[in-house]
This record gives structure tokens, sequence and C-alpha cells, in this order.
């Protein structure tokens, strides 16, 4: 592979232009990843900070590494978004701007008078908008706040860790937030490159839920068969109550059909080996 030398001491998003108000991990891990590829990052925090500045030990001036590590490369700025200064000060910092990334509750840019639809679609037609949150803002779930370890238990992804004799675990890593941070990359940059095209910025919805759904490839049928063996097989061999299986087999149940109906807290198709589950119940009790 041949590098131009005009190219050399470049980076590929050089001049594009990011206003950053996320917390915590999924947005500033994406945003990181833009700021190490020469995007000009802007990150607006409250007068408390980002809480992930005291995630330590270890701290080096007064912040975590944790913070550091995500927030590299970014500048920092202190405003009050919940005043109409705040808010003015920030529509003044998005005239010039390519991307604008949020994971504020759905609706609370809205309850502002600053959401994308009402306000910024036409305000900065070219603006790119991502928004990150646990379900979306519809659905039954819409609007509710989203954790990397409930996601992972949601969507099977802790049904692939752990031994038979732990049940589920959580994955060590914050998978989801991370992955989530990664999708919201791949979408920018999309947006940007047909941006190209249409001259038109677009409105990125990015759920916790939905990344972690994606990102269930690993979950196949054979993972599946193999836990629900490993916990009928414990089930079995032990004098633990239905309920103790049931909650083990819960995840399972969830992964096995890939759908789950939260109206009704069931799978939207019963599964036999559930029944197995319901039907012993008494078995257990007796004597």
């Amino acid at each position: 592979m041949t590098i131009a030398k005009s190219n050399l001491g470049q980076h590929a998003l050089e001049g594009v232009k990011v206003i950053d108000l996320t917390r915590v991990l999924g947005g500033p891990y994406a945003t990181q990843i833009l700021a190490d590829h020469g995007a000009e990052i802007i990150k607006i925090e409250a007068a408390s900070g980002d809480e992930v500045r005291g995630w330590g030990p270890p701290f080096a001036r007064d912040m975590a590494s944790y913070f550091i590590n995500v927030n590299r490369n970014k500048k920092s700025i202190v405003i009050d978004l919940a005043s109409a200064a705040g808010r003015d000060l920030l529509l003044r910092l998005l005239e010039d701007a390519d991307i604008l990334i949020d994971n504020f509750k759905t609706g609370t840019l809205e309850k502002w008078g600053i959401g994308y639809e009402d306000v910024l679609k036409d305000r900065f037609p070219r603006l790119i908008h991502c928004r990150i949150s646990g379900f979306g803002a519809t659905g039954p779930l819409g609007g509710a706040p989203g954790y990397d370890a409930v996601i992972q238990a949601m969507t099977g992804m802790m049904s692939i860790n752990g031994m038979a004799e732990s049940g589920s675990v959580r994955l060590g890593a914050p998978i989801v937030d991370m992955g989530t941070g990664l999708y919201c990359v791949i979408g920018i940059l999309m947006a940007l490159h047909e941006r190209q095209t249409s001259g038109l910025g677009q409105y990125i919805d990015m759920t916790l839920y939905d990344s972690a759904k994606a990102s269930r490839v690993l979950l196949n049928k054979k993972n599946i068969e193999e836990l629900w063996d490993a916990i009928i097989k414990e089930y079995e061999r032990n004098d633990f109550t239905y309920e103790d299986a049931y909650h083990q087999a819960r995840l399972a149940r969830i992964l096995r059909k890939g759908e789950y109906d939260f109206t009704t807290n069931k799978p939207l198709l019963w599964d036999y080996k559930y029944e197995y589950y319901r039907n012993s119940r008494q078995d257990k009790k007796v004597g």
C-alpha cells in the first residue's frame, strides 16, 4: 500500500466538528474514536462534571484514568443546558458543527425546546444528530433507562458466559456500551458520507438494546441447546426449587425464541422446556 506524501501527518476526520453532550461510556467511547482520527470534539459537561471523572482509583490530575482514557483528545466546556442562556450557547456552537451526539434521557432536548425534528433539523440542515438511549423513545420500554448489565441479561449475552455451576454471568467488559459506541461511529461515518451527495444531515437513533441484539451473532442454536441441557441436568440432580430453575432458565427462554413480549412478561412463543419446569414444580416440593 502506497501512501501519498501529501497525506502524511493528516487525519481522516480533520475539519469535522463534533458537539459531545454524552457522559459515562457509550457516547464518550464513540467520540474518543472520532477524536483519535482527527475530529474536533467539544465535550459539554454540567458544573458537576461527567461522573466518570470520579471512577477511580487510579487517578491522575484529580481525574480517574477511566475518564482520561475515553475522553482523550477532546476539548471541554461547562454549560448549564437547563438554562436558556446555556441552550443559546449550545445553538451558537452548532452553527458550524457537523455532528451533535447526546445520551440524555429521551425527550430531554425536546423538553428544552431544541429537539431535532422541531428545531435542529430546519435550523441546521447539514447537522447529523446521534442520540443514544436504552430503548428509544417508543415501544413498550420507550423512554426507560438502559444499563450495560441489564441489557446483557435481556438480550441473552450473559447466557454464553459462566459455567453450568454458576449459571449466566455478566461479561467482564462493558460490551453493550462499547458496542453501542462502535455502532454510533459507523452510523455517523455513513451519514457523513451520504451528506456529500444530499447535502443534508440526518438523525441517528441508537439504542443499547438494538446494539446488543445486533451483536448477538455468537449466540447460535448450539449455544442455546447446550445451555438448556446444562440447566435441566442441574435441575434434575439437585433439590433447588422451580423458582430457582425458572430464574436460571429465564434468559435462555428469551434467547431461544429471540423475542420477548414486555407487556405480558412472557416470551412471544412458549417453550416446551419451560413447560418441563412448570409441570415438575410439585415434584420438587414433595416431602
